[in-house]
């Protein structure tokens, strides 16, 4: 199946990481410099503390939200990491399990599965990469599946069937665990837009309350762009499996392969 086109909401998925980067600077710039422009435009007076006040009020609730919304998206790497290694472990368990079975299913089994640690321990570098994981990761599945009922048709020893399918169910389960995780589950885009809105409503602030007082504080406003932007970079990149930037550990898949290649042969 495609996933290339899984939700037409997902705001971060839309663009490169560096174009984001870039567009959250120059969105920090433009709400800092209307808030400025129109404030010079107007003389100091009552207003001026309770301007003050909306400023810090908003930065509270901006930092809030890019605290919150980060947590989120650690978590779900987190959540794509732990699944990894049970999907490993299950492998493992499948492989292990083959040897109770009969020829000739035993050796096609073990020679399916050494073909599906090859394709779980393919890099993913991009969609193209990452679709024809899926579609090979399926294929195989389907031909596990034809096995496994092979092995129940012919074997006298119902707990060997039993395991052997166990282990292959448990091990295609974990598998569509991950592309849901990996694929569907992104930060909301409503989150992205609330965040965004927030930015610019402080941002105004901070540059109204810079004109009031005359004063430009240009590295003030471009340490906070960089480090604002740099905060949804790094949560778009936590979202996506397929980056450069945060790379997934894939050191428990080349392990299994590895392990898988090196045991002999039935």
């Amino acid at each position: 199946p495609s996933f290339a086109h899984v939700d037409s909401g997902l705001l971060l998925d839309a663009l490169p990481l560096w174009l984001l980067f870039a567009l959250s600077i120059l969105l920090i710039a433009a709400a800092w410099a209307a808030g400025f422009r129109l404030a010079s435009r107007r003389e100091a007076g009552r207003e001026e503390r309770y301007a003050g006040e909306i400023m810090g009020a908003v930065l509270g609730l901006l930092a809030f939200l890019l605290a919150l919304t980060f947590d989120m998206a650690m978590s779900r790497y987190g959540d794509r990491q732990e699944l990894a290694r049970e999907e490993a472990e299950a492998i493992r368990s499948a492989f292990t399990s083959a040897a109770y079975a009969e020829e000739p299913a035993r050796s096609q089994l073990r020679s399916a599965l050494r073909r599906y640690a090859e394709v779980r321990a393919m890099p993913v570098r991009d969609q193209v990469s990452f679709e024809d994981a899926v579609s090979r990761s399926g294929e195989l599945h389907a031909e596990l599946l034809r096995l496994g009922e092979l092995i129940g048709r012919g074997s006298s020893v119902t707990d060997v069937h039993a395991t052997i399918v166990g282990n292959l169910d448990e091990m295609m389960s974990l598998h569509h665990q991950r592309v849901a995780l990996g694929v569907r589950s992104r930060t909301p885009s409503s989150v992205i837009l609330a965040l965004y809105l927030v930015m610019v409503v402080a941002m105004f602030t901070v540059g109204w309350s810079a004109g009031e007082h005359a004063t430009r504080r240009y590295a003030t406003v471009g340490a906070f762009a960089i480090g604002f932007s740099a905060v949804i970079v790094l949560i778009a990149a936590l979202d996506r499996p397929k980056n450069r930037l945060v790379a997934e550990n894939r050191q428990v898949m080349e392990e299994l392969r590895a392990w898988v290649n090196a045991q002999p042969p039935p």
